[in-house]
């Protein structure tokens, strides 16, 4: 909803990280409806940080992605909507989904509960979360699989083959205190808004957030990654285009380079090609009397509507939103 009210103009301003937002450009599942689905998203400035990983219990084996083997008991995490990043892992660690032994849990309680009372392996999780904090507490407590990518750079390559929509870094303070320190996913979220946003607001607004860091940085947690150093760094790596209030800023600091400028026009290029196409497939859905809608979960409600998009979507070949390495990488 919040995408959707921004994009809408009820709202200027929300959070967003790489997962759902690349989501909602690709009107994927929930997003692909008359009123949600892409639109010229723009970002304005660092939001926060998030980190996850995958987690054991104290007394596991498994350090790596080269533990797990056939038979190792991994948590199935029914209660979302994509599970790709678990099936990275085992590219990474080259396990075949098959000989996994999958163990459903149906909310994040259940998730560190058949850890922690041994009946899986290893489940997914974020090291601020306060079911982590649980976890942590049981008389084994909690490890952390090592996703050191410098270590293993075809590991960790063959794990973005398949989600491409993740980098890897040491996991911060400020969650569980077994997680400081070891390498695992991360991620900076960007603040968005609309491209119709007022020039002159957001670049106004993004100067304050600069000049004024030490004065708002302790009042939360996450406003440590507020910084212009954060938002350069998601620049590398963001398929978002930059607002022209931003761009007009980073300029005026003498920041913003020609790398900056061709990452931001082929951005622009793939966020305008999906806007029209998700515009033409409801148009054409609508000349042949197709409904366009979604259950909230599934696609069992509409799943022609579903279907047509998804095909129009590859008919198109729009290719899947990632993460760069870099300004000059791919």
């Amino acid at each position: 909803n919040r995408f959707r009210w921004l994009k809408s103009g009820l709202f200027d301003l929300t959070a967003g990280a790489p997962s759902e937002t690349s989501q909602m450009l690709m009107a994927d599942r929930r997003y692909a409806v008359r009123d949600g689905g892409p639109f010229q998203v723009r970002a304005v400035w660092a939001h926060s940080k998030g980190n996850a990983g995958f987690f054991v219990r104290g007394d596991s084996k498994v350090k790596t992605p080269h533990d797990i083997k056939a038979g190792t008991r991994i948590v199935n995490m029914v209660y979302v909507a994509s599970t790709r990043i678990v099936d990275a892992l085992l590219n990474w660690a080259q396990v075949d989904k098959k000989d996994i032994v999958w163990v459903d849990c149906h909310n994040s309680v259940e998730n560190y509960k058949a850890v922690v009372e041994g009946r899986a392996d290893l489940g997914f999780s974020f090291p601020t979360s306060p079911t982590m904090r649980e976890a942590a507490k049981n008389p084994h407590g909690i490890k952390w699989i090592d996703l050191n990518a410098e270590k293993d750079p075809e590991g960790a390559k063959r794990f973005r083959d398949v989600d491409p929509l993740v980098n890897f870094g040491v996991i911060p303070e400020g969650g569980v205190e077994s997680a400081v320190g070891v390498w695992g996913t991360e991620g900076i979220n960007l603040e968005l808004t609309n491209e119709k946003t007022d020039p002159l607001f957001v670049y106004n607004l993004a100067k304050w957030m600069d000049e004024n860091y030490e004065r708002y940085k302790a009042l939360h947690p996450e406003n440590r990654f507020r910084t212009r150093a954060s938002l350069l760094e998601a620049l590398k790596h963001t398929f978002i285009p930059c607002h022209e209030g931003l761009i007009q800023y980073l300029k005026d600091v003498k920041v913003w380079t020609p790398g900056h400028d061709k990452r931001q026009a082929q951005n622009v290029e793939l966020v305008t090609a999906y806007c029209n196409a998700f515009r033409d497939a409801v148009l054409k859905a609508d000349s042949t009397g197709l409904a366009v809608a979604v259950d909230n979960q599934e696609r069992t409600r509409f799943p022609e509507w579903a279907a047509f998009w998804e095909n129009y979507r590859k008919e198109a070949k729009l290719p899947e939103f990632k993460l760069f390495t870099d300004l000059n990488g791919q």
